[in-house]
C-alpha cells in the first residue's frame, strides 16, 4: 500500500444484496426448480478461498 491509497472496510450491505440477486437470478433463470444444497454453497466457498489463496500467493512482494 502507498502513502496515497486509503484501505476500506468490506461493504456488507453491498455484499449481502449482491449474494441476494444472484440467488434470485438463479431461481428465475432455473424457471423456480433451483433448490439451494448446502454441500455446493460449501464447495465453492471453498473453489473461492482457494483461487483467492493461490493468487495472493503468485503476487509479487514489495519491500
Amino acid at each position: 500500500m502507498t502513502d496515497g491509497e486509503i484501505k476500506r472496510p468490506v461493504d456488507l450491505v453491498g455484499l449481502l444484496f449482491g449474494l441476494g440477486a444472484l440467488g434470485a437470478s438463479a431461481f428465475i433463470l432455473t424457471d423456480g426448480a433451483f433448490s439451494f444444497d448446502p454441500r455446493w454453497a460449501l464447495a465453492t466457498i471453498a473453489v473461492v478461498i482457494g483461487v483467492g489463496l493461490l493468487a495472493n500467493s503468485l503476487r509479487r512482494r514489495r519491500n
